[in-house]
Formats: C-alpha cells, sequence, structure tokens
C-alpha cells in the first residue's frame, strides 16, 4: 500500500485520537507500507510518537531506520541527533548534528 497514505492515516489518527492509538497502528502501517518514502515516514512518526513520551531509547531505532532508508533526508538524521542529545550522548549528537555520522 500507499505509504504516504499510511502515513497520514497514523498522523490523522495521533491529532485527532491519541498518540497511543497512533502507535496502535504504527507497526500494521509500517510492514503494509511498499514505498521507501512512506515507509521511513513512518518509522519517524513512531520516533516521534515515542520521543514525546520521553521514550527516547525506543524512539532511536525507528529514526535510524528512517534514516537508513533515506538517508538524503536530513531531517532524519536531525532527529537522531536530537535523541542522543535528549539521553545525554553530547558527542554522538554533535556528530550526527554535523553529518559525521551515517
Amino acid at each position: 500500500r500507499d505509504g504516504q497514505v499510511l502515513f497520514l492515516d497514523a498522523r490523522l489518527r495521533w491529532r485527532m485520537e491519541s498518540i497511543d492509538a497512533c502507535i496502535a497502528k504504527l507497526d500494521s502501517y509500517i510492514e503494509q507500507a511498499t514505498d521507501d518514502t512512506g515507509k521511513a515516514r513512518l518509522l519517524n512518526l513512531y520516533g516521534c510518537a515515542l520521543d514525546e513520551q520521553k521514550r527516547y531509547q525506543e524512539s532511536l531505532p525507528y529514526f535510524e531506520r528512517a534514516y537508513q532508508l533515506q538517508p538524503e533526508e536530513s531531517m532524519y538524521r536531525k532527529n537522531i541527533a536530537e535523541i542522543h542529545e535528549k539521553m545525554g550522548n553530547t558527542d554522538e549528537a554533535k556528530a550526527w548534528s554535523e553529518g559525521r555520522k551515517n
């Protein structure tokens, strides 16, 4: 299925219902997505939802997977940097922020 459509549905669930309602759908949506762009956006959304709940360690793999699918998308690299900063890994955060990690 079109990952962009699934992303929009998940995003609406977050806004209209709750973060938990969004998270409840994301594993299924990620598996269903057939395009890298949509899948990366879904993975990033999952990371953002976990970040919002202050579940930083859990969010990191989702941001990393999004980055692996679309390394040209700087937002994913910046999200990895931000999570490292929130976890106190300032050197790692700086390296990701400056584009020295991949």
